[in-house]
């Protein structure tokens, strides 16, 4: 009996422990960004929450998934655009997306009660960056499997609660707050 019990309680715990709708990719992703969209990469740079898969959307719309070591990079449209990461809660940070710039966001981890959970964002700086990206798995949206967007309700729901706690407690959001990202050519010139 403590064999079954600890069975289900085992296979209860992995749920949301797997990519659904990315893979691992060998090839580098292309940061450049164009005239006319921003690049967008979320570093996930620890082994802490390891299995736990974490997604990531800009506003509503699915840009990708993050385990332990991992990253992701998603092409945006310019404008005022939240970044939200979903597992055990909801993470949110908004960025006024600028064409021509690099956005560097760390997707933070906390302990939680069920799973790994967001702490939120932060800002990378360039070397950072680099260094996480050169140790860490780069995982590409596979679009073949046209994963859902957020959830209205859910999306609302963040969307609200964040405003809230940026008029409450605007220093808790630190360097996201106003975070401007860096040119493509003083990205590559750093590199």
């Amino acid at each position: 009996m403590k064999r079954i019990i600890f069975l289900m309680v085992f296979l209860l715990a992995l749920t949301g422990c797997s990519k659904k709708y990315t893979a691992t990719s060998s090839a580098l992703p292309n940061l450049d960004p164009g005239e006319d969209k921003a690049t967008l990469v979320v570093l996930r740079d620890t082994v802490w929450g390891g299995v736990v898969v974490f997604e990531t959307y800009v506003d509503r719309k699915f840009i990708g998934e993050t385990q332990d070591k991992a990253y992701l990079v998603a092409k945006v449209d310019p404008g005022e655009r939240y970044v939200i990461t979903v597992t055990e809660n909801v993470g949110v940070a908004k960025i006024n997306f600028e064409p021509g710039r690099i956005y560097l966001l760390n997707q933070n981890i906390a302990m939680g009660w069920w799973k790994s959970r967001t702490s939120g964002f932060s800002v990378a700086d360039v070397a950072q960056a680099t260094r996480s990206m050169n140790s860490c798995a780069y995982f590409e949206y596979d679009r073949s499997k046209n994963a859902p967007d957020l959830k209205q309700s859910v999306y609302e729901k963040a969307v609200s609660s964040y405003e809230d706690d940026i008029k409450k407690n605007p220093e808790a959001y630190g360097d996201v707050v106003g975070y401007k990202g860096i040119l493509y050519s003083e990205f590559v010139g750093k590199n």
